[in-house]
């Protein structure tokens, strides 16, 4: 119906809360569970500050950024969809590059950077810490491909 009266957008938009509540699941996430094994010691910590989640590792501070998108998903209806973002932080406190993102749908079926497929869960108790693994594994990777290599 919504379709009809408005725009297939602003249908799609409906969903909007729903995807806020995926987002408040992977935030709670973040700063509630432990870091899965092999990822424990290499100093990733995930704090808030002041309402803003930061992830710490090997001196870089990233803020995450949470904003909603178009999902393709190759095919061609886009869908309302979470974006979080991993933004370096410069030395003088501005935002500098995205250094890492993750995508969700409002069933928090989420995907890493440019992965094609969705392969954890933000929402669903039992795939948490799947989805901390991943996230975790992808900021790690990223960080660790910007630090400077000397000879």
């Amino acid at each position: 119906m919504l379709d009809l009266q408005y725009s297939r957008t602003v249908a799609a938009a409906q969903r909007a809360l729903t995807l806020d509540k995926a987002y408040a699941s992977a935030r709670q996430t973040l700063l509630s569970l432990a870091l899965p094994g092999g990822l424990q010691n290499i100093g990733l910590r995930f704090r808030e500050t002041d309402g803003a989640v930061y992830a710490d590792l090997h001196g870089r501070t990233l803020v995450m950024r949470y904003d909603h998108v178009w999902l393709k998903d190759g095919t061609s209806v886009t869908r309302l969809g979470g974006r979080l973002r991993f933004i370096e932080k410069t030395y003088s406190g501005e935002d500098g590059e995205v250094v890492c993102a993750a995508f969700f749908d409002e069933l928090g079926n989420t995907r890493m950077n440019s992965e094609g497929f969705y392969g954890s869960n933000c929402v669903v108790p039992d795939e948490q810490a799947e989805f901390l693994r991943k996230l975790s594994l992808a900021l790690a990777n990223a960080v660790h491909a910007k630090m400077d290599v000397i000879e």
